[in-house]
């Protein structure tokens, strides 16, 4: 059963729009439908992630898709388990590769930067914990990413350039010390 502040959303009622509607605006209703759910689901996920995740995972199948797994790893990553996050963020991607007319989206952009979050917070606790080949294989992971976010792609590179440097790998921490040191135009 839909929960009511659900059935009767914006965010319901523009994808029953979206149905009736041509392809040439299926995307933008989407996207603006995406935005109202995302809304309300963030007020909830603020307050508690933990039962936000607990609703998500009730909803019926018909809500099932990207934004829906976008959002259970927004819950995991709220509660600091970014290996679920990534999870979920990483099969958003590939559900949103799958969907042509929906890629000019904003969920993507918003999805990889999440990721990239998650990933550079695991490989930080990776790298306290002295795993250093764990801890380069999510900055490197994050430093493949097509983010646009310039910080993530730094702390990436520095993240890089000091597990090398941990490691007594002087040819690898030069290399992504420049990366680094160029990423800010030095």
């Amino acid at each position: 059963m839909t929960p009511a502040w659900l059935a009767n959303s914006p965010a319901n009622n523009l994808a029953r729009m979206a149905e009736r509607e041509g392809s040439l605006i299926r995307a933008a209703i989407w996207d603006i439908g995406f935005f109202f759910c995302d809304t309300l689901i963030k007020q909830r996920l603020h307050l508690n992630p933990k039962k936000a995740l607990g609703q998500l995972h009730k909803l019926p199948d018909e809500y099932q898709g990207p934004a829906l797994t976008y959002l259970k790893g927004m819950c995991y990553y709220k509660l600091r388990q970014y290996d679920q996050a990534v999870e979920f963020f990483e099969q958003t991607i590939r559900d949103l590769d799958k969907m042509p007319d929906l890629e000019k989206t904003n969920l993507r952009a918003s999805c990889l930067h999440h990721l990239g979050q998650a990933l550079l917070l695991m490989a930080e606790t990776l790298l306290a914990d002295s795993h250093y080949e764990e801890a380069l294989s999510h900055y490197l992971e994050v430093h493949k990413l097509n983010v646009e976010d310039k910080e993530i792609q730094s702390k990436a590179l520095k993240g890089l350039a000091y597990t090398y440097l941990l490691m007594d790998d002087e040819d690898n921490y030069r290399v992504y010390s420049k990366l680094y040191f160029k990423s800010f135009g030095v």
